[in-house]
């Protein structure tokens, strides 16, 4: 069993707001001071085999039964005379959590010379999960849990040089309920894939040469408003970058 006080940029009582248009009508966002501590029921099950000192495989799934989940939910508040549709974090209650997650580990150890540095790692979950509106009561997908998720990293670690590329997927997920304005009101993101590279060399003790790369596909954030594309919310370009420094240990 587990407890767990809501984080404290929730609990803010501040409110802004904006002033309605002709064509959209007023809204707000603000913490909420009289939310309650997060409660989870937790069980997990796992199952590993060491196929060698360095390799494994894994298999372990998990179900939570969560009451007080924090999501942001929108509703109508009255302020000076002017109703606002003002999202707040709210409480919401009989939710659960469940899944699965695979993992799998390997170095090639029985390849000759320097071969035998090479290795893999990958690792998948599914998850799924609803919990109560607490401002309909109906059951809904928890908001940022995407179903499917994996990593797959090729690995290379031998002698004075260590690297890893790394390729991370995150499916589709909601990311907020009851968006003010006339479009579909629950905002869902896309899947999104990045290819990450590090890259280390030790040139003597304690002194390190090492190569940093992030989204080395230029892969982008789409999300819209409704699991459709034509209501399209925000695309977010995210940076490529490559840093080479050096590093000394003393």
């Amino acid at each position: 069993k587990t407890v767990t006080r809501p984080n404290f940029n929730s609990l803010n009582p501040a409110l802004s707001v904006t002033a309605a248009t002709k064509t959209v009508p007023g809204s707000g966002s603000g913490g909420n001071p009289d939310l309650d501590p997060i409660k989870s029921l937790n069980y997990d099950l796992s199952l590993e085999y060491y196929f060698s000192k360095s390799s494994l495989a894994s298999v372990a799934a998990f179900y939570r039964k969560i009451d007080g989940y924090v999501q942001n939910y929108a509703s109508n508040e009255t302020i000076g005379d002017v109703t606002y549709s003002v999202t707040r974090p709210r409480n919401t209650s009989n939710g659960h959590l469940q899944g699965m997650e695979l993992t799998y580990q390997h170095f090639f150890d029985s390849l000759p010379g320097a071969f035998k540095g090479f290795g893999v790692q990958a690792n998948y979950t599914y998850i799924e999960g609803e919990s109560e509106n607490p401002l309909t009561n109906k059951k809904e997908n928890i908001a940022q849990v995407a179903k499917q998720n994996y990593n797959v990293v090729l690995m290379y670690e031998k002698g004075k040089v260590t690297s890893r590329l790394a390729y991370n997927w995150r499916g589709k997920y909601i990311d907020g309920f009851n968006q003010p304005g006339l479009q579909p009101t629950t905002v869902w993101v896309m899947p999104r894939g990045q290819l990450d590279f590090s890259a280390s060399y030790e040139i003597s003790d304690g002194l390190l040469v090492t190569l940093d790369a992030t989204n080395l596909t230029g892969t982008k954030y789409h999300d819209n408003f409704g699991d459709v594309p034509m209501f399209s919310r925000d695309v977010r370009n995210y940076d490529r970058t490559i840093e080479l420094g050096v590093r000394y240990r003393y």
